[in-house]
């Protein structure tokens, strides 16, 4: 997807869409700013999009006005440093294959800091206070609620398909592509915000329990489903622990994450150039039917949308 060649013009065309007193720090190169796929979508109703998969040509250095509300981020490749008013805030940089959720109170100034060479695949949902009010989402107890406080987790194998469908859309500017994009947008608002609390994580001893079983279940063959007591008693514990451990974990059941996981790899081999019923096959779907229905219901599109 790293074929079309920003320049700084066409960042600056973005900037009204992430607020006030847009900056552009550095000289203008003959090269471009950035190569990839850049968009940018403000929704009209407080919820905001920005996700990019690009290949930095130059250091970058820009500053911008945040407005206040919920910003969620999830870094799915590459690295960006952050700095949110006149003090260093390393915790406030958001973290490879980590989600992360920023609280702000009011308007704050973020200076955003990216290196040559390196390639970013990001995804930035905003949600406004006035957003949040409308859809009476003020008080959910999962939200941090400090000015610039943040709320870190391990993402869910959905919230990782959602971010991932955005990311490899092919959707142009028609009007039944924005709103499929809108709906993903709004899909993961509703994940975002029904994650766990950060205070539930687990003792280091039984997330590595989980990670284990998490690793155990991508090496799984395709016409391999065990049941979740079979798993159990694989890994030494009850599977009404396993169940609600994972959960804590990864935000999903581990059969549920195992589905996901699957159609994962389809959508993969589909991008790659694979046809739909080899793609079917790696979810373990006999009906291409159903797997096109499991398709559409995880990423928002059907497996002939997907294929190059």
């Amino acid at each position: 997807m790293l074929h079309h060649i920003l320049d700084r013009s066409d960042l600056l065309a973005h900037a009204r869409l992430w607020g006030p007193h847009y900056q552009l720090h550095g000289q203008t190169h003959p090269s471009g700013m950035l190569q990839g796929v850049f968009r940018t979508h403000d929704w009209g109703n407080g919820l905001s999009l920005h996700c990019s998969d690009v290949l930095n040509l130059q250091d970058l250095h820009s500053e911008v006005v945040a407005e206040a509300g919920l910003g969620f981020t999830l870094l799915l490749e590459g690295d960006v440093a952050l700095r949110y008013g006149s003090a260093e805030c390393a915790d406030h940089t958001p973290r490879r294959g980590e989600a992360t959720l920023l609280q702000l109170q009011q308007p704050e100034r973020l200076i955003r800091q990216a290196r040559r060479g390196i390639r970013v695949r990001k995804v930035h949902l905003g949600m406004s206070a006035d957003w949040l009010h409308t859809h009476d989402l003020l008080r959910h107890t999962a939200l941090p609620v400090q000015h610039l406080q943040t709320r870190r987790w391990r993402p869910s194998a959905r919230l990782h398909a959602l971010a991932d469908a955005v990311l490899d859309s092919r959707l142009g500017n028609a009007g039944l592509a924005l709103l499929q994009l809108e709906s993903l947008s709004l899909a993961m608002a509703h994940e975002v915000l029904q994650a766990p609390p950060a205070d539930r994580a687990l003792p280091p001893r039984v997330q590595q329990r989980m990670s284990q079983l998490r690793d155990y279940l991508h090496a799984l063959p395709v016409d391999t489903t065990p049941s979740l007591q079979q798993l159990a008693s694989q890994f030494a514990t009850s599977a009404a622990s396993l169940q609600r451990h994972f959960m804590q974990a990864f935000g999903c059941s581990v059969l549920h994450y195992l589905r996901q996981n699957r159609l994962q790899q389809a959508r993969d081999h589909l991008l790659d150039g694979g046809t739909i019923q080899q793609a079917a096959a790696l979810a373990g779907y006999a009906q291409s039917g159903n797997f096109a229905t499991a398709y559409r219901r995880c990423f928002g599109e059907a497996p002939s949308q997907t294929r190059p």
